[in-house]
């Protein structure tokens, strides 16, 4: 119904729009060429929007790549030298990429493809004046950021930098490794219809280390871009795209001729408006998918470190009066992996993940925190049955079932009373585990 009543409001807003251009064009020159700027506004406003929402649904699914690169690093447990194996099969993927690379530790070492990129390898970003600011501050936001556009060192052409800080845990801590990057030249950025007969279009982008602001697309003249301003957020960025309208002649067979224009442009943009609104549902839907895939492990499907802080964060009310942390590992997974392959690996922690999705109910938050280990954090509505809860998995877990190997766990249990001190508890439940395992695993020491 509600659907039905927006078409209607639609239908009833284009004959409006049609009939208050006609009725525009029997007025008085005076009094026309008062209205029509305002008409003239409100168009050039959703031009502005159509080429901004253009441009950034172009560059965001370029954030498919670079996240892409991350989890095949880290599938790979971080062997970067198998670059060339997959990145011809990421690069195919997704239209209008000039290169992607690797930089660990922030100096370009693999590029894809390599003719006329071979400058850019050993290019330090941390360090070049010209790119270490854009380069700290991507750290620093521990997200991806798009940067430029810039004039490319190994071949000259301007392009759009997606980067995107990759960390990796290190006894607990989470270390910077390097870059992901994906190339993207200008050119394939620009919307291919430019309305610059009765448009002049100027897009600025985002780049820290520029001295000015730099020119993403100017049109050819020198208008002055003073009308209409629309910004364009991007991750880690905002641009901005401006529009003017060219001089119309004050001769009134031009401006009757603007008359007929404009109602054909009305037709036009009563049309873009739904397809705008369509559009930016669509977005809408998929920044809420990409941030579901940003706290989901890609191999189990459950939450990562990243999606556990994001819930305590935002539902802190769940935790406040009591929280419990099982911190489990699953016992010689590595012999595991040796003996049986990575693939057989990767069957186990996804049939380990399924097991324990079915024996803790909705109130448990269950996470892949990195390689075989694994967080369980209770709520104040189940952190009393914690304990109970991984027996009961230890239980079937020993119980004859169908997967080919037998699988053991040890597990670190700690409780708290304010969420405030989540972290401490979660270190308590992992030096549990670690006792746990010291003292002959597949057991469950409380802290």
């Amino acid at each position: 119904m509600k659907i039905k009543k927006n078409k209607r409001e639609y239908y009833l807003y284009s004959m409006l729009l049609i009939v208050f251009f006609l009725l525009l064009g029997q007025m008085s020159f005076l009094v026309y060429s008062s209205r029509v700027s305002q008409g003239e506004d409100e168009q050039m406003h959703l031009i502005a929007q159509y080429y901004a929402q253009n441009i950034q649904e172009n560059l965001i699914s370029k954030i498919y790549t670079v996240d892409s690169l991350e989890t095949l690093l880290d599938i790979t447990m971080y062997d970067e030298k198998k670059f060339s194996d997959w990145a011809p099969s990421i690069y195919s993927n997704e239209k209008g990429i000039g290169s992607i690379q690797l930089a660990p530790n922030g100096i370009i070492s693999y590029i894809y493809p390599l003719e006329t990129n071979e400058k850019a390898i050993g290019h330090d970003l941390l360090k070049d004046r010209r790119r270490d600011d854009g380069a700290i501050e991507t750290i620093a936001s521990m997200d991806t950021k798009f940067i430029g556009p810039v004039t490319l060192i190994q071949n000259g052409r301007r392009a759009v930098i997606s980067r995107k800080p990759i960390f990796r845990t290190v006894e607990e801590n989470e270390e910077f490794w390097g870059f992901s990057i994906v190339v993207i030249y200008v050119d394939d950025i620009i919307p291919s219809k430019i309305d610059e007969e009765n448009y002049k279009i100027l897009i600025l982008g985002d780049d820290p280390d520029a001295e000015k602001v730099p020119i993403v697309y100017k049109s050819d003249d020198d208008t002055t871009f003073s009308e209409i301003n629309y910004p364009i957020y991007l991750p880690g960025a905002k641009w901005n795209i401006s529009i003017s309208s060219v001089k119309e002649s004050d001769n009134l067979i031009i401006h009757i001729a603007i008359i007929l224009i404009s109602i054909l442009f009305s037709l036009l943009f009563i049309f873009k408006n739904y397809k705008i609104y369509r559009q930016n549902q669509e977005i809408l839907e998929l920044n809420r998918t990409l941030n579901e895939i940003s706290i989901r492990d890609y191999l189990t499907g459950l939450y990562n470190r990243r999606g556990i802080k994001q819930i305590v964060s935002q539902m802190p009310e769940r935790f406040d009066k009591a929280f419990a942390v099982a911190m489990v590992d699953i016992d010689d997974f590595k012999d595991i992996n040796d003996t049986y392959g990575h693939d057989v690996g990767d069957d186990t922690l996804k049939y380990f993940s399924n097991l324990a999705l079915v024996n803790c109910d909705d109130n448990v938050l269950i996470s892949r925190i990195g390689g075989d280990e694994f967080m369980f954090l209770f709520d104040e509505k189940s952190y009393k049955e914690s304990l109970q809860t991984i027996r009961r998995i230890i239980k079937e877990l020993n119980k004859e079932n169908d997967f080919e190997i037998n699988i053991n766990i040890s597990c670190g249990i700690a409780y708290g009373s304010d969420i405030s001190s989540f972290d401490k508890i979660s270190i308590k439940a992992d030096n549990a585990l670690y006792e746990a395992k010291k003292s002959g695993k597949n057991k469950i020491v409380e802290a």
